[in-house]
């Protein structure tokens, strides 16, 4: 068993993947519950979400030597959350659902009889969603001052779309169904948590997508002097399983989020916008003006993928109109 022990450790030092440490405990208890922490990250499809689950998870348990899965109390759970005081409430709330999901995976599959994460407090987050809304002349601002084709329509869908970014990068050309006598474009997005949904675009943004997919070659720069054609057939072959928004390195593979945050932060900077800019802050746009401009709230849950109505309720007061304060006198 040492022998086994210590070429395990061996691995384990030089793969950053791992993480329980193999020091103190039983070395068959470690194993299994290292293959139940790594079985449940796989089921975590955004590649940012496992790596934060996995950092927050290896924080937890490294701040408690020779702690397991089993005998993890709510006390512990306490005390790692309350050593976070120096980060931002979003970020502790972003370690509690981590924890919360792992237990609440080792319940699901019978390791463990409860969750001791079911216990702690709910952490309040202020909703800053006003301040993270661009107004219509921004938007344009972002999408006309962007001279890459690529990143310019990456904004302009996620514009149009209301896409989580995570749904966004994964987009193949087999997702968009054009309905030609509808003059309007269907798309199957995989949503969070595996929920897969249908939402229509305006033919014309399909349309110039697909002036991408002609101008780009094997890379996804799209700068309107890029020569080539698509690496696979047109619309109809074997390449409408590409990724709609490819990188330009090699593979070419799909853009990870981290790229798209990055593109989006350097071109509101390059348009004069606040330097927080976000993905994001074009969905919660896209939210803010249907709603300001009559579309029904059920449309717009729908379309944002919200499983409750009164997630999307919040942009109707993300942008007061009216106030009692002007009818008042002093």
């Amino acid at each position: 068993m040492g022998g086994q022990l210590g070429d395990l450790k061996k691995i384990q030092s030089g793969n950053s993947n791992y993480v329980l440490s193999l020091d103190g405990g039983n070395f068959e208890d470690i194993v299994k519950e290292e293959i139940h922490i790594q079985s449940w990250l796989l089921q975590k499809e955004e590649k940012t979400t496992r790596r934060n689950y996995r950092r927050i998870a290896k924080t937890f348990f490294n701040k408690f030597p020779g702690l397991s899965i089993k005998k993890t109390e709510t006390a512990h759970l306490v005390v790692y959350l309350s050593s976070l005081s120096h980060l931002s409430p979003s970020s502790k709330r972003v370690a509690k659902d981590a924890l919360s999901s792992l237990y609440s995976y080792c319940v699901k599959i019978n390791y463990i009889e409860k969750n001791p994460a079911l216990a702690l407090d709910h952490i309040v987050v202020p909703d800053r969603t006003a301040q993270r809304i661009l107004s219509q002349e921004e938007v344009e601002r972002l999408v006309t001052n962007e001279k890459n084709l690529r990143n310019k329509l990456l904004f302009k869908l996620f514009y149009f779309s209301g896409l989580r970014v995570s749904e966004l990068v994964r987009l193949r050309w087999q997702d968009f169904f054009h309905r030609q006598e509808k003059g309007e474009v269907q798309v199957t997005v995989l949503g969070k948590g595996g929920k897969i949904r249908s939402i229509l675009i305006p033919e014309h943004i399909f349309l110039e997508l697909l002036q991408l997919r002609t101008k780009t070659g094997k890379g996804g720069e799209g700068n309107p002097t890029d020569e080539g054609s698509v690496s696979a057939g047109g619309m109809g072959s074997r390449g409408d399983a590409e990724i709609v928004f490819k990188s330009s390195h090699e593979p070419y593979g799909e853009l990870t989020s981290l790229q798209v945050w990055r593109i989006l932060k350097k071109a509101a900077k390059s348009a004069g916008l606040s330097d927080k800019a976000s993905p994001h802050w074009l969905r919660h746009s896209h939210a803010t003006h249907a709603l300001e401009n009559g579309a029904p709230i059920h449309i717009v849950q729908k379309q944002l993928g919200h499983s409750s109505i009164s997630t999307t309720g919040k942009y109707l007061d993300a942008r007061p109109t009216d106030t009692s304060s002007k009818y008042l006198k002093l």
